[in-house]
């Protein structure tokens, strides 16, 4: 009947007959309550733990993948750069090829119209130089004068 009366008022007396505020059951309901909290909060922090640890191994691929995509496009550059290079001096080559090939040509003009003399004007006297003649031992000298009739 006295616990009846204290039960009533919210009073409740445990295992070892202690004056209690809360009932047995709740109590126990609480501090099992508060094991599977700390299981949970000690979870949540082993979860946070692999989280931080992927999101740093995320963020240094980051970091490699933009240093490899900064070296690929160096690269390209390059390339391209080495290519208009190529370019300039093909077109160079091609200049001086053109050059050559026309002073190739001015020398042959140059040469045939030396290895041919221009032919004689009927108006105009010529003569002609001694010309040195080897035979043998013999050695004669010939004067030769030609006249070109008007």
């Amino acid at each position: 009947m006295a616990k009846d009366i204290l039960g009533e008022a919210g009073f409740h007396f445990d295992e070892l007959n202690k004056l209690r505020v809360l009932d047995p059951e709740v109590s126990q309901q609480t501090t099992e309550l508060k094991e599977e909290c700390k299981v949970f909060v000690d979870k949540i922090a082993e979860f946070k733990k692999i989280v931080g640890g992927l999101i740093e191994l995320v963020d240094q691929l980051a970091k490699t993948t933009e240093n490899e995509k900064i070296k690929a496009i160096g690269a390209r550059n390059l390339l391209k750069s080495i290519a208009k290079q190529r370019e300039a001096q093909q077109q160079q080559l091609q200049a001086l090829i053109a050059e050559k090939t026309t002073q190739l040509e001015r020398c042959e003009k140059k040469r045939i119209q030396e290895s041919f003399p221009p032919p004689v004007s009927h108006n105009t006297r010529t003569h002609g130089l001694p010309k040195k003649l080897n035979v043998g031992r013999i050695r004669t000298d010939k004067i030769l004068f030609h006249t070109v009739q008007s």
